[in-house]
């Protein structure tokens, strides 16, 4: 799997070699902190390990394009209200995560 990493105008494709491979995002995280290799992460998953000096951070001017995020639910024709309120409170969580990433 590559990463992509765009620096201005020049980008990069880095494709890994590992012998560690996971599903689990905390998983992912808790490897790279025992020293198992290099995570492309979301800043929210790691900004307490990148605070205790536990990670550090790399190519700090290179950045990756936005992944995105999906709510799947099953088409009704009336949204129940638990849904609605579970996704409005999603979306403004995600929205805040990113806003306190770029300061």
């Amino acid at each position: 799997m590559s990463a992509e990493f765009q620096n201005n105008e020049e980008k990069i494709e880095i494709n890994p070699r590992y012998v560690v491979s996971v599903n689990d995002a905390r998983s992912y995280v808790t490897a790279a902190i025992a020293g198992l290799g290099v995570v492309q992460s979301p800043r929210f998953m790691v900004r307490d390990a990148l605070e205790r000096g536990e990670l550090v951070e790399v190519l700090r001017n290179w950045h990756c394009e936005s992944l995105a995020l999906y709510i799947v639910y099953p088409q009704t024709r009336h949204l129940s209200n638990k849904v609605r309120v579970f996704v409005d409170w999603l979306a403004r969580l995600v929205y805040n995560l990113r806003v306190s990433d770029q300061r």
